[in-house]
């Protein structure tokens, strides 16, 4: 067994610290402070030491956050059990980057674009006074267009496609989510050889 010096010296207390030790070596590390008071007492030091460190790289979470939080994990708790009934959902379920998309791929699996359509197909699922939700499927693109009045978002379903927002350009696949900006031109471009399916959310705003 090494004396508590040479646990020191080795690295080994700021290693298990840092969670970088092996196995066998937390097991000779903490049998090792079993037996020796002066090696418990320099571990909690470097554990201590390690965490104010960490503390005064800490950012103070905007109030909301929590709330945000919590009503994504809801959603998507709810998401993943839900059913369509005559092709349409009972409540609104508001796409984002923490729904996943094949639970929208297992919910929305029985919807199928008709045989012939121009270049885009709409099927929407829920809708009310503010809000509506809908499939939609793309074979060309989605022209040039801006909308104040509305919040966008969706999440890529199948294919590829490029989304041109004021001089950028986001390549998006299966499973992207991409929020657009209200006031923001953006268009459109499908890039795979099927057409691009998606889930859309518009939300009235003014």
């Amino acid at each position: 067994m090494k004396s508590h010096k040479e646990f020191l010296q080795s690295g080994i207390v700021e290693r298990f610290c840092l969670g970088c030790t092996t196995p066998a070596e937390t097991e000779r590390l903490l049998l090792a402070c079993q037996q020796s008071p002066a090696l418990q007492v320099a571990l909690k030091d470097s554990q201590s030491a390690l965490e104010q460190y960490a503390s005064s790289f800490q950012h103070q979470a905007p109030a909301h956050l929590k709330h945000s939080i919590i009503n994504h994990i809801h959603t998507s708790s709810q998401l993943e059990n839900a059913q369509l009934l005559n092709g349409q959902l009972k409540h609104y379920f508001a796409p984002s980057p923490y729904t996943k998309a094949q639970h929208w791929q297992r919910l929305l699996s029985s919807l199928q674009a008709p045989t012939a359509y121009d270049n885009v197909h709409y099927h929407p699922i829920y809708k009310d006074e503010e809000k509506i939700l809908m499939v939609l499927w793309i074979k060309e693109n989605i022209p040039p267009e801006t909308h104040p009045e509305l919040e966008e978002c969706f999440i890529i379903l199948e294919g590829q496609c490029t989304c041109h927002i004021g001089g950028q350009i986001l390549q998006l696949k299966t499973g992207d989510f991409l929020r657009l900006p209200q006031e923001g031109l953006h268009e459109l471009r499908v890039t795979s050889a099927e057409p691009v399916k998606a889930i859309l959310s518009r939300i009235q705003v003014a």
